[in-house]
C-alpha cells in the first residue's frame, strides 16, 4: 500500500498505542460503513496498518458506493479489504459474518444478539428487539 512518510508516522503511533486492544482483532471480520469518507477512509487506513504491522490476520469489509474509487484509495490492501457496494440508505446485503463482538462501541445486548443473528443487512438489524438505532 502507498503510504506517505507522514501519515506512516501517524499510523504508527496508532498502531502504538498500548490501551487499543489489538488483539481483541486477531482473525476477526469487521464491517466499516462509509469506508470513503473521512472518518471511515482513517479507520480503515488504521484498522489495514495495524493488520500488517502486528499480524492480525484481519478482515475487513467495506461499504462504499463506487469499488473502483475505493480500490485506488486503498492499493495493494490485498486479501485483508473486501468491498460491499452499496450504502446504508439501500440496506446492502452484509456479505459475511461480522464478529460484533470485537465493535467496541456496541453494548453487550447488542453484541449478543447480533453474533446470534447474525443479520443479512442493516435494515434487519436494525429490526432486532434489543438493538437500539445508536448499534447500528
Amino acid at each position: 500500500m502507498f503510504y506517505s512518510t507522514i501519515l506512516k508516522t501517524d499510523l504508527q503511533q496508532i498502531c502504538d498505542c498500548t490501551f487499543i486492544p489489538w488483539e481483541k482483532l486477531r482473525g476477526k471480520t469487521l464491517l466499516i460503513t462509509g469506508a470513503t469518507g473521512l472518518i471511515g477512509r482513517n479507520l480503515l487506513w488504521v484498522l489495514l496498518w495495524a493488520n500488517m504491522q502486528k499480524n492480525l490476520n484481519l478482515t475487513v469489509v467495506a461499504l462504499v458506493r463506487d469499488q473502483n474509487a475505493a480500490k485506488e484509495q486503498f492499493p495493494g490492501a490485498g486479501q485483508a479489504l473486501r468491498f460491499a457496494v452499496g450504502c446504508v440508505e439501500d440496506l446492502p446485503d452484509i456479505p459475511e459474518n461480522v464478529d460484533y463482538a470485537a465493535i467496541a462501541g456496541l453494548r453487550l445486548e447488542a453484541r449478543a444478539k447480533l453474533s446470534a443473528i447474525q443479520p443479512k443487512n442493516v435494515g434487519q438489524a436494525g429490526r432486532i428487539s434489543g438493538v437500539s438505532p445508536a448499534d447500528i
